[in-house]
């Protein structure tokens, strides 16, 4: 039971890590093509943008 809790955390952790590390530069990049300065706050709307 406890190995079946680690092993999904760990996976999660990974996956997310490797979401971060893929989708933030792509979401970089969009924000200054398209003129934004790139803040942090946008980043929740070009999810949004994408998901749509």
């Amino acid at each position: 039971m406890i190995e079946e809790m680690v092993f999904s955390v760990f996976s999660f952790m990974t996956s997310v890590k490797l979401y971060v590390l893929v989708a933030f530069p792509l979401i970089y990049c969009f924000s200054r093509f398209t003129q934004f300065n790139g803040s942090i706050t946008l980043f929740p709307w070009h999810l949004l943008k994408v998901h749509k």
